[in-house]
């Protein structure tokens, strides 16, 4: 999970003002600088191969218009792979067990319908750091309702731990591997400048430097690993598409996953959605581009909502030592 500085300038403006700016419930469309229709979203979402769905993880509202995507992606003709980052990829064979109670009895009979009633318990979503289970079941049942090829993309607790300490040699040799398409791709200084620049934002400049280039690597480890599992799990769907849950740093298009899929070869279109929440002072998605330091934001898509109210996500580091 990484907190942009967007989040922090989220909390200034909220404590300023209440009031919830007319961009809500609003869908931009990037490229043609131009609001568009949900529809009209929905069906160009459709023609792409990897459809990244990003969120601010604690905003409840961002979950809810990610399930009324996904089922809308998702059919009995159209059964995309969906990726998840909360689920660490070390409990890839949660999918399988859970499914596994539903079978039928009957050789070749189909699985008994069910939705994702009690697989929180094997993913460990309580010790998992996400928000509640709640929030992010609606996701999970559509996946199980209809059958769908699910990946757990997320990296492990003990994998980011242990290339905290050790940097790349930490990660598991079969890791390596996998995510080396990924790792191997052009990644210019400026964009490790970045890289590093949005993480020590994102930590309200409290971080020391010395961290950053091995805060930066764990996330690009977190790209490739989405990366790798939305390639592979596109592979096990029968039109060969798949979809990403993850938040919106990750679905970035300069930064995050959909670079890592461009440069490194794959085949396909790849289409991100970004969700914004809005700010008093700022009116247009243009407004919204330059406070983020760039001149349009860095999505295929937009859509913007009503903030959440959140504590002072620099609490804690304005804590330490206290």
């Amino acid at each position: 999970m990484r907190l942009f500085s967007l989040t922090v300038l989220l909390f200034l403006t909220l404590i300023t003002s209440g009031r919830t700016e007319e961009l809500s419930g609003k869908i931009w469309d990037v490229q043609d600088q131009s609001f568009i229709s949900r529809d009209r979203l929905i069906e160009q979402l459709n023609r792409a191969r990897f459809v990244l769905l990003g969120e601010i993880h604690d905003n409840k509202l961002h979950h809810d218009r990610q399930a009324g995507l996904l089922d809308k992606l998702t059919g009995s003709d159209r059964k995309r792979a969906v990726v998840f980052e909360m689920a660490e990829r070390s409990k890839q064979n949660a999918f399988a067990i859970f499914r596994s109670r539903f079978a039928s009895p009957e050789p070749g009979g189909s699985p008994h319908r069910h939705d994702a009633s009690g697989l929180e318990v094997l993913l460990d979503w309580e010790h998992s750091g996400w928000p509640d289970w709640t929030w992010y079941k609606p996701l999970f049942d559509i996946a199980m309702e209809k059958e769908l090829p699910i990946g757990a993309g997320g990296l492990s607790h003990h994998d980011v731990g242990a290339v905290h300490k050790q940097g790349l040699g930490g990660l598991p040799a079969d890791l390596r591997a996998a995510f080396s398409p990924y790792l191997n791709i052009d990644w210019p200084d400026e964009l490790e400048q970045q890289s590093q620049q949005e993480i020590m934002e994102g930590h309200c400049n409290a971080l020391p430097d010395r961290v950053l280039p091995r805060f930066s690597l764990i996330q690009r480890l977190r790209d490739a690993s989405l990366s790798q599992s939305l390639v592979e799990q596109a592979g096990l769907s029968p039109i060969g598409k798949a979809i990403l849950i993850a938040g919106n740093g990750h679905v970035r298009r300069d930064l995050g996953v959909p670079y890592y899929l461009v440069k490194s070869g794959v085949a396909g279109t790849v289409l991100s959605v970004g969700q914004v929440e809005v700010q008093p002072g700022l009116e247009t998605p243009t407004d919204y581009a330059a406070a983020q330091g760039v001149k349009r934001l860095p999505y295929n898509f937009v859509i913007f909502s009503e903030a959440t109210d959140r504590d002072n996500p620099c609490a804690v580091f304005n804590n330490k030592g206290k």
